[in-house]
């Protein structure tokens, strides 16, 4: 008996120096679609209404989510697009784990701003179906640039 009243002791305070901390589902700020720009050197990140600028991706994701209400909650992302005509798919090397490995690769001419508003986006994803252009996932896109680095061969 003893024993489990100092190991309930033990718990509590454990559980007194610290405590869990949850995150509350309704502060989620979810991200479904993330657009990336890259833009002399500096690289914006953006969903909806929330957008990020940075010298890396991570940088940037960073600030978008200072400027979030909430948490940014990058596990739901499903397409990843390249904005701007400028295609620097380093940038898809540099994404956070967080990011699926299922998310989509698109690319696009419209802007990163232009691209926010849910009209032209849909109309952008929708003429890439018509087409039945299909994309490759985040996961193909690394493993191709990991093999062509391990027999060093130069990717653009």
């Amino acid at each position: 008996m003893k024993k489990w009243i100092i190991a309930l002791a033990g718990l509590g305070i454990l559980w007194a120096i610290h405590p869990f901390r949850g995150i509350d589902a309704g502060s989620l700020c979810v991200v479904e679609t993330l657009l990336i720009e890259t833009e002399e050197g500096e690289i914006s990140v953006a969903s909806g209404e929330l957008t990020g600028t940075g010298d890396t991706v991570q940088a940037a994701l960073e600030d978008m989510g200072e400027h979030t209400p909430g948490t940014l909650f990058l596990r739901q992302v499903r397409r990843v697009i390249l904005c701007g005509g400028k295609y620097d798919t380093n940038v898809l090397m540099e994404l956070p784990d967080e990011i699926p490995l299922g998310a989509m690769i698109y690319t696009s001419i419209e802007s990163a701003e232009s691209l926010r508003r849910q009209d032209t986006l849909d109309r952008v994803l929708e003429a890439r179906e018509q087409r039945n252009h299909t994309m490759p996932n985040l996961a193909e896109v690394r493993n191709h640039r990991l093999m062509a680095l391990k027999s060093g061969k130069a990717v653009g």
